[in-house]
């Protein structure tokens, strides 16, 4: 699996949620069965084309398993919270992250590619 599909997973490359007993392995496999994405569709979306259903369905799926979206499809801020201050990430980013992508949009797809959009902007962002 390429490096796009890496970071899509959920932005949140080799976090392990050690309380969940959550692996990389448990959510890639069965959210890519799922949504039957391919790593051309990963490829694209890491270049800014987020505008495929399949993406979508991924990215709810593998935020679902993570518990970044509950059931109903809503942003479960505390669970974000919790595994970007497991990461590398600099406190100042996790807490920018935790700020401003909470926000539910319209269908549970929709915030789940929202949240990968903003999080991904303050997580990665391009080199200036």
């Amino acid at each position: 699996m390429n490096l796009a599909a890496v970071f899509f997973v959920s932005l949140f490359v080799f976090v392990q949620c050690d309380d969940d007993n959550i692996t990389y392995a448990d959510v890639v496999k069965p959210c890519k069965e799922k949504s039957g994405i391919t790593d051309e569709i990963l490829v694209n979306a890491s270049k800014g084309n987020y505008d495929n259903p399949k993406l979508e369905t991924f990215l709810l799926c593998s935020h679902k398993a993570l518990g970044f979206q509950n059931e109903a499809g809503q942003i479960q801020i505390d669970a974000v919270e919790r595994v970007l201050k497991k990461s590398a990430f600099p406190v100042t980013q996790v807490q920018k992250v935790v700020q401003q992508c909470n926000s539910n949009k319209a269908t549970p797809g929709e915030t789940a590619i929202e949240f990968s959009k903003c999080s991904k902007a303050i997580l990665h962002p391009k080199p200036q």
